[in-house]
């Protein structure tokens, strides 16, 4: 059995790994830019005879990377204001900051005195503290409104996945509510040959009762599927098929032109027994000479097409499509949005067909996607 599931696909942020690694980039991007500026502004204006570069350089970028590592830090901050913001939780958000870029200023101090000139470590300069304050508490400032953007995509994708699965539930709602219509009206038309079989034939009586005793459990079985192997559904139209041969005695003659590795091909659920239910009851039974139904199934590229042929007089204009037909074309719709179609017309001889398109997926194909 092959169990269908139906998914929406709901776009996403970048995984943690990748963000982290979108932190580094943008704040190494932030030190290079900073680097350059720092060099050409010292190589224009020191008086110094000699330009030491990697002193500034390294000071940037270890900067740079130490915001990096709590740019997470801050937009878990960033978090902590909640969809309601009130006076103490901004008060918190700003009380971390405060305390965040401390730290960041305190760790310039400590790298001041990597100088450009001598590129040596010398003593920390913790005068210039409250410069490096005016510098963190904007880039603090600066991270926090991504914080709070990411929060909002995050709250927003949240949204997004929950809407798109009561989408899922509500769509598969609707397709088993589709298929429960199904069995109801083959076991009326079934249990009205069976009544018409009761004394005028007791041995085809108890085998078109054995034949829809199969059949029932089958449906049982695949109640929930809204797809099935196109094996198992040639399976259940045979059974189908054998009571209507009862039915009619000698007046159905079947025949079948299956494409060969077509087994494993996915089809709806139930799709051939509404197509060769209409064919006999709107085709077949209103002739009185000998009946013909063929069904056809054959894969054109991508594409499955199913085939419905009786030699019945056509089809009636003023009829309307039966509960089957309807109950088909709106369960392909259903399944393949956009990627199928239902045809019902007059054959070019006699008769009328009905033609089935669906997308060509197997088994396997599903299993690899």
């Amino acid at each position: 059995m092959v169990s269908g599931v139906l998914t929406v696909a709901v776009p996403s942020l970048p995984p943690p790994r990748m963000l982290s690694r979108w932190i580094l980039i943008v704040w190494w991007g932030v030190a290079a830019l900073s680097s350059a500026g720092h060099l050409v502004f010292f190589n224009l204006f020191d008086s110094h005879d000699v330009f030491t570069w990697w002193g500034p350089i390294f000071a940037q970028f270890t900067i740079c990377t130490a915001w990096a590592l709590v740019t997470p830090l801050a937009f878990r901050i960033a978090r902590g204001l909640g969809d309601d913001v009130r006076p103490a939780r901004v008060a918190r958000v700003i009380a971390w900051g405060l305390l965040l870029s401390a730290a960041m200023s305190t760790s310039r101090a400590l790298l001041h005195g990597f100088e450009h000139r001598a590129g040596v470590v010398c003593s920390a300069s913790f005068t210039q503290l409250a410069d490096y304050m005016t510098l963190d508490l904007p880039l603090f400032a600066a991270v926090l409104p991504a914080g709070l953007a990411r929060r909002y995509l995050l709250q927003r994708e949240a949204q997004q996945a929950r809407a798109a699965a009561i989408e899922v539930q509500l769509a598969e709602s609707r397709l088993h509510a589709l298929q429960m219509q199904l069995n109801p009206h083959f076991l009326f038309n079934t249990l009205n040959t069976i009544s018409a079989l009761v004394e005028s034939d007791p041995a085809a009586t108890r085998t078109v009762v054995a034949r829809l005793s199969e059949l029932l459990r089958r449906t049982l079985d695949v109640a929930q599927q809204p797809e099935v192997r196109l094996a198992e559904e040639l399976q259940f139209i045979r059974g189908y098929l054998e009571i209507m041969t009862h039915r009619f005695s000698d007046r159905l003659t079947t025949s079948f032109a299956i494409e060969d590795g077509l087994d494993d091909a996915l089809v709806p659920v139930f799709v051939l027994q509404p197509l060769v239910e209409n064919a006999i009851e709107h085709g077949i039974g209103r002739i009185r000479g000998p009946g013909a139904l063929e069904l056809r199934i054959e894969r054109c590229g991508d594409r499955l097409h199913i085939t419905v042929r009786d030699n019945g007089p056509g089809l009636d204009p003023t009829a309307r499509a039966g509960i089957g037909l309807s109950n088909t074309a709106a369960r392909l719709a259903q399944l393949y949005p956009g990627r199928s179609a239902l045809r019902l017309a007059d054959d070019r001889e006699r008769g009328a067909v009905a033609v089935v398109e669906l997308p060509y997926r197997t088994l396997d194909e599903e299993a690899g996607a």
